[in-house]
């Protein structure tokens, strides 16, 4: 989520590569050894920040776009579902109702 969690494609470069390695270093001071995935902040990112985050070896990151992971995804573009918007059912959970 980055070290602030700002929105990625708002800030510079020098801020991006901030933010991750930071965010990588705090994780390995708590005992998170070579963390490899990612959520990015409010959903913003960028083919740069991609190719950032896999220069730096996350090969996982999550989206904020609402859907099921399905093998033409991208393991750097990984959608997801929204608890807050889903009604607490099972099934309504496993028919991906909101």
């Amino acid at each position: 989520h980055g070290y602030h969690h700002k929105r990625l494609t708002e800030i510079n470069r020098v801020e991006l590569e901030n933010e991750i390695t930071e965010s990588i270093k705090f994780l390995n001071e708590i005992g998170v050894q070579n963390p490899n995935t990612f959520c990015y902040p409010d959903g913003s990112y960028s083919e740069e920040i991609i190719q950032y985050l896999l220069q730096n070896n996350i090969d996982i990151a999550c989206t904020i776009n609402n859907g099921y992971f399905r093998s033409s995804n991208s393991n750097m573009e990984i959608p997801r579902f929204f608890m807050r918007n889903i009604s607490p059912t099972r099934e309504n959970w496993l028919l991906g109702l909101s």
